[in-house]
């Protein structure tokens, strides 16, 4: 019988939420400086509005990446924060 959850999950997880979210930002990076190039008015505020929304989206994705490196550092050290007050 084949588990329900791979024994690695925590690391897919991590993999897979971590790189979305860097491309969003480095992408709303070059979507921002378009906007600024570009001197036709609507467009460049097209560009602005668009990296702005990514770079939120961004943001808001790097939660599970974060979590699932947490989970990820608990399994693989037993106390991530060993210096930590309990």
């Amino acid at each position: 019988m084949t588990p329900l959850i791979a024994a690695n999950l925590w690391e897919m997880m991590h993999g897979g939420s971590t790189h979305p979210h860097i491309a969003l930002m480095l992408v709303s990076a070059v979507s921002d400086g378009l906007g600024c190039l570009i001197k036709i008015d609507q467009v460049g505020d097209r560009f602005h509005v668009a990296g702005f929304i990514m770079l939120i989206g961004g943001t808001l994705g790097a939660s599970p990446a974060v979590l699932s490196g947490l989970m990820l550092a608990r399994e693989i050290y037993d106390d991530p924060f060993p210096n930590s007050v309990s």
